[in-house]
C-alpha cells in the first residue's frame, strides 16, 4: 500500500523531462486526480481510528463479465484488488483485470471510494467509482468498435448506490459520461443472496442499462445470472436475453473461477466477504 501511494505522489509531481518514463504509471495519475475531485470524503479516512483493516483480493476466472458483457472476449481473466476498510465504515481500493477486446489485450483499473452504514434493519452503501482503460474503452454491448478505436486511453467515473436487506441488494449506478461516450447512462441491478449452508451460498442477479451509448436504436440492454459459491470457488451462468448482437446473447456464459481474500494478518477469509467488482 505505501508503494502505490509513494508511485501517485511521484508521477503528480514529476517534471516535464521525466514524463515519458512515466507513461507506464498513468493509471495512477488517473486514480489521483479522481480520489483529490472528491475532497469532502477524505476526512473519513484521515480521522480514522487505528483498528482499520486492509484487504487484498485475488481472483481467476474463465471470463471477466461487465454488467453481461464479456470484457476478454470469452477468454480467462485474472484480477486483483486492494482495499481499505476504516471502523467508522468508510473504504476506498484499487481494482485491476486484464481485458481483451479481440486483437487488443490489456488491463483495466477501477478506483473507487465509499461509506456504509445503517439505517433501521438496512445497510446502505454510497459509493464513488473510476474506470481507466490505457488502450481505449469498454466496448458498447454491440461491440461498436468505431467508437474507441482512435482513443488512446479512455476514462468515466460512476456515482453508485446500494442498499442491503435480509440478504436483498438493490444498487443504482449513473454516470454523465457512461462508457466515455460523452452520453448519459445508468445501470441498476437487485442481488439475492441465499446460505444454504457454511460455505456454500447461492446468488440470483438481474440489471438493466440504458443509455446512447449502448447503441444508436435499442438505448437498452439487460442482463440475469445464476452464481452458487462453495468455500473459494464459484460457477456463474449469465445471459443476456435481448441484445441484438449475436457475440453478447442468443446463449447462456458459463464462468468458473477461484476467489481468495487475504486480510491484513496475513490469513485467507472466508471469500463471503468478497465485494462485488462492479
Amino acid at each position: 500500500m505505501i508503494e502505490i501511494e509513494y508511485s501517485i505522489r511521484f508521477c503528480d509531481k514529476g517534471s516535464e523531462s521525466v514524463k515519458p518514463r512515466l507513461k507506464a504509471l498513468a493509471p495512477y495519475r488517473s486514480m489521483t486526480r479522481f480520489l483529490r475531485s472528491f475532497p469532502i470524503l477524505l476526512p473519513l479516512f484521515y480521522g480514522a481510528p487505528v483498528h482499520a483493516e486492509i484487504l487484498g483480493y485475488f481472483t481467476a476466472g474463465t471470463n471477466y463479465l461487465w454488467r453481461g458483457v464479456t470484457q476478454t472476449s470469452d477468454t480467462p481473466a485474472i484480477s486483483a484488488a486492494i482495499e481499505y476498510h476504516a471502523d467508522q465504515g468508510s473504504y476506498l481500493g484499487v481494482w485491476s483485470s486484464n481485458i481483451n477486446y479481440g486483437d487488443r489485450p490489456s488491463y483495466e483499473v477501477n478506483a473507487y471510494l465509499g461509506h456504509q452504514f445503517d439505517l433501521a434493519q438496512a445497510t446502505i452503501d454510497l459509493a464513488v467509482r473510476h474506470y481507466y482503460f490505457p488502450s481505449g474503452g469498454k466496448y458498447s454491448y454491440d461491440f461498436q468498435a468505431d467508437k474507441w478505436e482512435d482513443k488512446e486511453s479512455s476514462s468515466f467515473t460512476e456515482l453508485q448506490m446500494g442498499v442491503t436487506f435480509a440478504g436483498l441488494n438493490a444498487r443504482y449506478s449513473y454516470s454523465n459520461n457512461y462508457l466515455d461516450s460523452d452520453r448519459p447512462g445508468y445501470y441498476i441491478e437487485l442481488n439475492y443472496t441465499y446460505l444454504v449452508m457454511d460455505e456454500l451460498s447461492f446468488k440470483l442477479h438481474a440489471g438493466a442499462s440504458r443509455s446512447e451509448a449502448i447503441d444508436d436504436t435499442q438505448y437498452s440492454a439487460s442482463d440475469h445470472s445464476a452464481t452458487i459459491k462453495w468455500t473459494n470457488f464459484f460457477l456463474t451462468a449469465s445471459n443476456m436475453p435481448d441484445n441484438k448482437d449475436g457475440r453478447q446473447s442468443d446463449r447462456v456464459r458459463y464462468v468458473f473461477g477461484w476467489i481468495m481474500v487475504i486480510g491484513t494478518d496475513g490469513q485467507e477469509l472466508d471469500s463471503a466477504v468478497l465485494k462485488d467488482a462492479d
